[in-house]
């Protein structure tokens, strides 16, 4: 969901410091750069314009048309009806994305240092009551964020203990991720947690082409509140094959 308009459009570009640097020799070959060397999906090879799409389509495709993330330490609160194996999968999906991102994500609780003012807060729910807020039909999971210029402050993750197979799919959505990627349907290679639930190319884990996604916005090159246009052009140089 987008956050509540910002009470001033000036964009202020954040210390370097806070944003994880990825020589771009190794980042280049690391997100499926098109060219002879690129890595295929499906038998076919990914090019550059395919994953900017990708990108623009499920980070920049909503309004406002400005990146959004989070630019320091996160903190995840979890809570509700939660078992041993859903807790272990949340820790391993934390640790790789603070691994791509180069921000600290750790949920509450691990360690005695999981302070700090960023929060996500993840809440597993009966499906029954999920049933109750969106019907039978509805949704069964949701992800909302709030931020300023850009900065996300806060996210609520809110799973139907029925239907945990979506967390990373939410947990995109609380990184920045507005949109879903429903380019191609079944003919494209790019598969993504951010696929509709029933699509052909839809996964219930990170795939790749997520890693590439959240290797971009997280990348120094880009910060909170760039503009879409901008945002695109440094991230079509991103996707293009290292010249060797």
């Amino acid at each position: 969901m987008r956050p509540n308009p910002p009470k001033k459009r000036r964009l202020v570009r954040p210390a370097r410091r806070h944003l994880a640097p990825l020589p771009l020799l190794i980042f280049a070959a690391a997100i499926l750069a098109s060219g002879p060397a690129t890595p295929r999906a499906d038998g076919r090879a990914v090019r550059a314009d395919e994953l900017t799409q990708f990108f623009d389509q499920i980070a920049l495709g909503l309004q406002p048309r400005w990146l959004r993330r989070w630019n320091g330490p996160v903190t995840v609160r979890l809570s509700g009806e939660v078992r041993p194996a859903f807790r272990a999968r949340l820790d391993r999906s934390l640790a790789d994305i603070s691994r791509w991102t180069g921000l600290s994500f750790t949920r509450a609780g691990r360690r005695a240092n999981a302070g700090g003012r960023n929060r996500i807060t993840i809440h597993v729910v009966p499906h029954a009551e999920m049933r109750r807020r969106h019907g039978r039909e509805g949704k069964v999971c949701t992800a909302t964020t709030y931020g300023r210029n850009g900065r996300l402050h806060t996210a609520r993750v809110v799973i139907s203990a029925r239907y945990t197979d979506c967390l990373d799919h939410e947990l995109m959505h609380a990184l920045g991720f507005d949109g879903h990627w429903t380019g191609g349907g079944g003919t494209n290679p790019i598969g993504s947690v951010l696929a509709p639930r029933y699509a052909p190319n839809r996964s219930f884990r990170f795939t790749r082409f997520d890693v590439t996604a959240i290797r971009t916005l997280y990348h120094r090159r880009l910060w909170p509140g760039m503009r879409r246009g901008r945002a695109l052009a440094q991230a079509r140089r991103l996707f293009q094959p290292p010249q060797l």
